[in-house]
């Protein structure tokens, strides 16, 4: 399946998940991956997908005037968020309330807005360092959201904002990413931009094996559930040229082969599917498997 997309090899493809299926994102078009029909093309690079109560989706995009939230349904832009701050990554965070928290990652720490109204949460940020990445892990009774700067890692209760544990230091020198592994153990994988990826339980901190090699600098694009459904995750690998695809098994801490020109991993109707890049500047949808 082929896709006509603007400027694909400016950056990695977002997937994201909605109640109707994935949505492939590739810098401002927004895809239907089943379909390849085009659901919105914004000026912003959507990043994050928040599934609301009532079947509304509402997507998500980071901003140096704080964070952009768009309407699926309707392809409308929201109003602003309550007091916005330069965010430069984006997360969703559901709650066991039904409510939807988007938190932001800044150079003023992490904020938290309501994702259906823009509400801001709490009155401050939940750090002061400059962070570079956040994601948001269940756990029993709640949701932890995790953030990063280049060596440590933050937690605190996406509800009420309270940390959860103190600034943990890692042995990563230039974290840039953070993800969830889809499947096997419960796993927090950062992507180093010195060329590591790491491994920590995501609510102890643990490591999980010693760092994986890959080459520098190296950007974390994703997770996504391999052969026999181990964990594995896509980095972009910067060349002369463009990214280059660089796989890694996040179990057996070793590489793996992937297309030099994947930019996202996904799984549709039991198949697992890669997004390829290819030289003329066109996207298309295959399976990684053949």
């Amino acid at each position: 399946m082929r896709i006509d997309a603007a400027r694909p090899m400016a950056a990695w493809v977002a997937v994201l998940a909605t109640p109707d299926g994935p949505l492939l994102a590739p810098c401002g078009p927004l895809f239907d991956a089943r379909t390849k029909a085009l659901r919105g093309n914004w000026a912003a690079v959507v990043r994050a997908a928040a599934s609301l109560p009532g079947g509304r989706t509402v997507l998500l995009a980071a901003g140096v005037a704080g964070p952009r939230r768009f309407d699926l349904g309707t392809g409308s832009e929201l109003p602003p968020v309550d007091d916005p701050a330069e965010v430069t990554d984006v997360a969703v965070a559901p709650l066991p309330d039904g409510r939807v928290v988007l938190a932001g990652a800044g150079p003023g720490g992490v904020h938290r807005w309501d994702a259906a109204t823009g509400e801001r949460l709490g009155r401050r940020p939940l750090v002061g360092p400059a962070l570079r990445a956040v994601t948001a892990a269940l756990r029993p009774g709640g949701v932890t959201l995790i953030a990063c700067d280049d060596t440590a890692l933050y937690r605190w209760d996406a509800a009420t904002g309270d940390p959860l544990r103190p600034p943990q230091q890692t042995a990563a020198e230039s974290l840039g990413g953070l993800a969830l592994a889809p499947t096997g153990r419960e796993m927090l994988v950062g992507g180093d931009w010195d060329g590591a990826v790491h491994r920590w339980d995501p609510h102890t901190g643990q490591e999980l094996g010693d760092p994986i090699p890959v080459p520098s600098p190296a950007r974390l694009a994703g997770c996504f559930a391999g052969r026999l459904d181990r964990p594995c995750a896509l980095l972009l690998a910067a060349d002369a040229r463009y990214d280059t695809a660089v796989a890694v098994d996040l179990e057996r801490g070793e590489r793996i082969p992937i297309p030099a020109g994947a930019r996202a991993v996904f799984a549709l109707d039991g198949e697992t599917l890669a997004v390829l890049v290819h030289p003329g500047g066109q996207l298309t949808v295959e399976p990684l498997y053949g």
